[in-house]
């Protein structure tokens, strides 16, 4: 896994670096992918995969990357990071009224809490983590 995502950091569009995140102790490794889009912004890209060190709502039969590729499509988007995009950039199924943006996102962070509190866990800690790899990964990096 750790030579695949080298791998993938040696083209021009990506970058790979080790993470630390403040509230967070532990020996795990933790990985941030970036991916620079068409138009110079950078994506932060998820990573999911079959890794028990890896949040309940990134868990997948299979390691895969998902990225936004797009600008700023989303007009409901507060606070966006100067030159960053991600997820939350994308365009919405439908328009949404600032109320029912409000509620969906709400009802998004809460289900997303309740998902990885069975484990201790806050979705905060991998706003820019796209995997969280054992410590025996972490001598590998």
């Amino acid at each position: 896994m750790i030579a695949q995502l080298k791998l993938l950091a040696t083209g021009a569009r990506w970058a790979l670096r080790r993470v630390t995140v403040a509230g967070l102790t532990t020996d795990d490794l933790l990985l941030g992918l970036e991916w620079k889009t068409s138009s110079g912004l950078v994506s932060l890209p998820m990573g999911f995969g079959p890794f028990v060190t890896m949040p309940a709502t990134r868990r997948a039969m299979y390691v895969c990357i998902a990225t936004w590729p797009g600008g700023r499509a989303n007009p409901q988007r507060k606070r966006p990071k100067k030159g960053i995009v991600d997820f939350l950039d994308s365009a919405l199924p439908k328009p949404l009224s600032e109320a029912e943006y409000k509620a969906a996102w709400d009802e998004s962070v809460a289900r997303t809490g309740e998902l990885l509190s069975e484990q201790g866990d806050d979705p905060n800690y991998y706003r820019e983590i796209a995997f969280r790899l054992s410590a025996t990964a972490a001598a590998t990096f």
